[in-house]
């Protein structure tokens, strides 16, 4: 018969052997030439059964807090793999480009133009419904040679044009070099794939200071005027051009109206002009409220027909 005591002996062997050889396998799995401070003996632990014929699984002992600092920093790197650089991505998969790895491969210069005012899509006109045929077929060839068409953008305080489409582009406005009045219009063409000023808001601004204190004859002018396939200007009005686009800051617009007395919510609206009312329109007003009593009286209105 084995004693309660005898068992504990030879557990205790036991254990220490397995002890020996885990460490033994811990130690195996470092592939550093580094020199190991030695390591402290295990702990003994005693298991307690509460009977001799007790079965119970094996568990490996945990490890003493010396011996996890002394194997954590070189055990550490062993246990994480280490991947070899990426090599330069495959251009090609399965015959298609790899456009994701390769950025520079998208067609970025293939674009849908669509034109939007707040927006709303704003076409230009159809020229089916121009009446002559040879205005209609000039038009129709210069609509032909506008598919890059005209970028306008706003640099800070200021609006520039830049003209991409084959159609030339003659234009007129604040910015425009001054014409000689003694001699005819010159036309101003825009070149292409340039940036080109506009209207500058600060110009603007000058010019309306010196027109409200009476030192210019004329406000500064604000709009800008884009003549598409036709020079401009010339001798010929605008409203016998062909294709002409007008624009207009509303921020100018708004200011010349407000310093002129003439601010108004709408760009149709007409300034009205009525003087206050006095005693005689007063007195005019009471005489109309008494004409109205009077033909309420004289025919009034049918009431509910009384019960029989």
């Amino acid at each position: 018969m084995v004693t309660g005591d005898d068992f504990s002996c030879g557990g205790e062997e036991e254990e220490e052997e397995e002890d020996v050889s885990e460490l033994q396998k811990l130690m195996s799995l470092s592939i550093d030439d580094c020199e190991m401070d030695p390591v402290p003996p295990w702990p003994k632990e005693h298991p307690q059964f509460s009977s001799a014929d007790a079965t119970v699984p094996f568990m490996p002992p945990e490890l003493p807090p010396e011996l996890t600092a002394q194997l954590t920093p070189q055990l550490t790197p062993q246990l994480t793999p280490q991947l070899p650089p990426p090599g330069p991505p495959a251009l090609l998969e399965h015959g298609v480009p790899n456009l994701l790895a390769s950025p520079h491969l998208l067609p970025l210069t293939d674009l849908e133009l669509r034109f939007h005012y707040r927006g709303r899509r704003v076409p230009f006109p159809d020229p089916e419904g121009i009446p002559h045929d040879k205005q209609r077929r000039y038009t129709c060839t210069l609509l032909g040679a506008m598919e890059r068409g005209l970028l306008l953008e706003l640099g800070g305080q200021d609006l520039y044009a830049t003209r991409l489409c084959r159609c030339k582009v003659f234009w007129d406005g604040p910015c425009a070099p001054p014409q000689d009045p003694h001699l005819d219009p010159r036309p101003n063409p825009m070149e292409r794939e340039r940036r080109v000023q506009v209207f500058s808001l600060q110009r603007f601004l000058d010019g309306l200071i010196l027109f409200q204190k009476g030192q210019s004859p004329t406000p500064p002018p604000f709009e800008v005027f884009l003549c598409f396939g036709e020079e401009w200007p010339d001798h010929r009005p605008k409203e016998k051009k062909l294709i002409t686009v007008q624009v207009v800051p509303v921020a100018a617009r708004l200011l010349l109206e407000l310093f002129s007395g003439e601010l108004s919510w709408s760009a149709d609206s007409v300034p009205l002009q009525i003087s206050q009312p006095d005693l005689k329109d007063a007195l005019v007003e009471q005489f109309k409220e008494l004409h109205r009593l009077w033909q309420q009286q004289q025919h009034p209105e049918a009431g509910p027909r009384p019960p029989l």
